[in-house]
């Protein structure tokens, strides 16, 4: 993918089909593309970092029920014992709504941020909202291991 300036932006990684879809095409960003490139090469693998938890997108029913002024966060279903999230506090039901003061308005955004700005090993400070109360946990990114 090419940007009017004829700079590399990203590149196409997935389509579905007119025939089953609206031909819609999913794209990863250059600079991810970049980091996991620049990873491979050194190191042969590319260790994607993990906070660990399940999150899904807010829906309405969600924000009313938690109280929230807005439908931009990502809401906390699973967490792991023993993982990077559950070590800093956040607990199931928290919504995530940024990191490192990045807001976050969804699931796609929170995976590109991690994926484009941390690794494994890194710190990051989650902006969450708990019972209507707006706090920060810090969390230190483990390996995500597949």
């Amino acid at each position: 993918l090419i940007d009017a300036n004829g700079e590399v932006i990203g590149m196409a990684v997935a389509r579905i089909p007119p025939e089953t879809g609206d031909g819609i095409y999913y794209a990863v960003s250059a600079n991810k593309i970049k980091k996991v490139a620049d990873s491979i090469i050194l190191y042969g693998s590319f260790d994607y970092p993990w906070l660990g938890v399940m999150i899904t997108d807010l829906n309405p029913s969600d924000v009313s029920i938690k109280g929230l002024k807005t439908i931009n966060g990502v809401l906390v279903t699973q967490t792991f014992a023993g993982d990077p999230a559950a070590k800093a506090g956040v607990l199931e039901g928290d919504v995530i709504i940024a990191m490192d003061g990045v807001p976050i308005d969804s699931v796609a955004d929170l995976t590109s941020y991690l994926g484009e700005n941390k690794e494994a090993g890194d710190t990051t400070v989650l902006s969450i909202v708990r019972y209507g109360v707006e706090s920060e946990k810090t969390v230190v990114l483990a390996k995500r291991v597949t």
